[in-house]
């Protein structure tokens, strides 16, 4: 009888939690599309993170279209129809969204506590004053980033690893 009672509770004890604890998140040499939602403006691009830098080039809206927008740790290079203007980061606006998403992925790549939540893992963190909600996959593929406080929403689509 103790034995029916005790294989269970090994079995949720080896394989309950597993797949958290050992997840981490890739924000590192990935390529996806983001569609990001930002106060009343939404956008579409197409991203990648590299060791130095978040690149974001934009697919809509079509106004902007080819937008290219490269986020480090120096500063924003913006490149559209053939004109570059770079702004330092000490000169860049807080609630600039491009530096908000940097800044996070920044935070996130440092050790953070990770959670369970519908078979996928959260991060919760603060970066300045903004806290950040981010979900990502237990093969540690980013889902979704919620920045409530800046009405910020990122859904990642179509993750690769480069």
């Amino acid at each position: 009888m103790k034995r029916l009672f005790v294989l269970p509770l090994i079995v949720l004890t080896l394989c309950g939690c597993s797949k958290i604890e050992t997840a981490t998140p890739i924000l590192k040499n990935i390529s996806f599309i983001a569609e990001i939602h930002y106060q009343e403006l939404d956008f579409v691009t197409s991203s990648n993170i590299t060791n130095d830098a978040l690149n974001l080039t934009v697919m809509e809206p079509k106004n902007i279209e080819d937008l290219l927008l490269t986020i480090d740790k120096n500063g924003i290079t913006a490149k559209f129809k053939g004109i570059s203007h770079t702004c330092e980061d000490d000169s860049m606006p807080q609630s600039a969204a491009a530096r908000i998403l940097y800044d996070i992925f920044l935070d996130i790549s440092g050790n953070k506590e990770i959670v369970s939540k519908d078979d996928n893992c959260v991060i919760n963190g603060r970066v300045d004053e903004y806290k950040y909600i981010f979900t990502f996959a237990p093969s540690g593929l980013p889902i979704n980033l919620e920045v409530d406080e800046l009405d910020l929403y990122v859904n990642f689509k179509n993750v690769t690893v480069n």
